[in-house]
């Protein structure tokens, strides 16, 4: 098995920039997701309510697994 060669600075910088970058967008993505209870909180319905809406389209919201998120900016649009 070859061993391979210690990462030169320039890699690492390079590496580093890259999972900083990845990291920042994870946040601000995060940020911009709100769950079902947050929601329900937002719209003074509840966790039910906001299920039986998405699933029947009323609300713009995508599941991913057996949970669903929400754009922020598209809940703030249906409370204004």
């Amino acid at each position: 098995m070859e061993k391979r060669q210690p990462y030169t600075i320039k890699e690492l910088d390079y590496i580093a920039d890259r999972v900083a970058e990845q990291v920042i967008s994870h946040i601000n993505h995060r940020d911009e997701l709100l769950t079902t209870a947050q929601v329900a909180e937002m719209l003074g319905i509840s966790t039910n309510a906001v299920r039986q809406r998405c699933r029947a389209g009323s609300l713009p919201g995508k599941k991913r697994g057996k949970y669903y998120y929400f754009n922020r900016k598209d809940i703030i649009k249906l409370t204004t």
